[in-house]
């Protein structure tokens, strides 16, 4: 098998952070950011750390049931130690504990990401979770859809 391509090492970050949210793995998430990421989410925040969007992060899908963050339609442009990626985001995210009991409403975020990356320094050694972070992150532009959703059979 050939060694993947920067752009498919990106995709995977980026898939990596979608995956941390949605299986509550923090330190999954956390380490899609540099240390000295900045995040911009526009409306719902800003942050200057992985740190602090990880604490961020944390706290606002504590009460959520299950989420659901699907990333597609990536654009990546590698040159050198920094890439630019963008991609849509389409999020489902359902309100109350999760098992809880059915849900009725539901939140769909929908987004253009822009996202900033660079290489870390990893001894040489290519390491698939490491290679490539997100160092800046923005939301181009955003919208949230409410939906009604049952659990119904």
């Amino acid at each position: 098998m050939s060694a993947p391509t920067d752009e498919q090492e990106i995709a995977a970050v980026l898939t990596r952070y979608a995956t941390g949210i949605d299986r509550r793995d923090w330190s999954l998430f956390q380490d899609c950011f540099t240390d000295d990421a900045t995040t911009d989410y526009g409306t719902f925040g800003h942050w200057s750390s992985a740190a602090q969007i990880t604490a961020f992060m944390k706290q606002a899908h504590a009460g959520m049931g299950y989420t659901l963050h699907r990333l597609s339609n990536f654009v990546i442009s590698a040159q050198g130690n920094s890439a630019i990626a963008r991609s849509y985001v389409d999020a489902l995210l359902m309100p109350g504990p999760a098992g809880g009991e059915a849900h009725h409403f539901g939140a769909e975020p929908l987004a253009f990401w822009r996202h900033h990356l660079r290489r870390a320094a990893t001894s040489g050694v290519k390491d698939f979770r490491t290679e490539w972070r997100r160092h800046l992150n923005e939301a181009e532009r955003c919208w949230t859809r409410r939906n009604s959703v049952s659990n119904a059979a």
